[in-house]
């Protein structure tokens, strides 16, 4: 019989965990190379300094129209008060009594009193 072939020396449990984490691991963070670094970075700017005008044009058609909306505002403002005034005058000349008075002064007509006989 052949003794100790299957026999291996004891390793323990600490061993084999400290070897598992002496393993190196790679950073996710990739660099480009020294060639690409400043081509990209010419890019870069350059994307940022589209953003930021299309932000500023974006800006500056916000700013137009919200004077433009005020100004409607205003206007709108000013034709209610004048329908108003307008709405007022009419229920005025439309009145009976200024109906009577006006009728009375320019074609001489008026409202018969209570009793009166009239001809036609």
């Amino acid at each position: 019989m052949i003794t100790n072939i299957s026999v291996r020396p004891y390793r323990s449990a600490c061993n084999a965990s400290l070897a598992r984490r002496k393993v190196r691991r790679k950073s996710l963070a990739i660099s480009p190379p020294k060639q690409l670094q400043r081509p990209l970075a010419a890019i870069l700017i350059g994307v940022l300094l589209v953003v930021a005008g299309t932000s500023q044009l974006f800006s500056w058609q916000i700013q137009r129209t919200q004077q433009m909306l005020q100004q409607v505002q205003q206007q709108q403002k000013v034709l209610d008060d004048l329908h108003m005034v307008l709405l007022a005058k009419r229920a005025q000349l439309t009145s009976e009594s200024h109906i009577q008075a006006l009728a009375g002064a320019r074609l001489e007509l008026y409202v018969p009193a209570q009793g009166q006989v009239h001809q036609m």
